[in-house]
């Protein structure tokens, strides 16, 4: 189970590549998510980079430990 995660959140615009896989105009307004969790001893346990059109919805939990 990991222990901290890290995620920023930024707006960018659609590139051909995302254009083709998102299915939305080159230049369409995308929410850029990059998230890094670690383990309790500090290895990197995940990452990601998730590209999504601002339609869809994003839904953050937090918990307060």
């Amino acid at each position: 189970q990991a222990l901290e995660y890290k995620q920023r959140i930024l707006a960018a615009a659609a590139t051909e590549e995302d254009a083709l896989k998102l299915r939305v105009p080159v230049g369409s307004p995308l929410l850029v998510v990059h998230r890094l969790s670690y383990t309790k001893d500090g290895q990197l346990l995940e990452y990601l980079e998730d590209r999504r059109h601002p339609s869809w919805t994003f839904t953050v939990w937090l918990t307060r430990q």
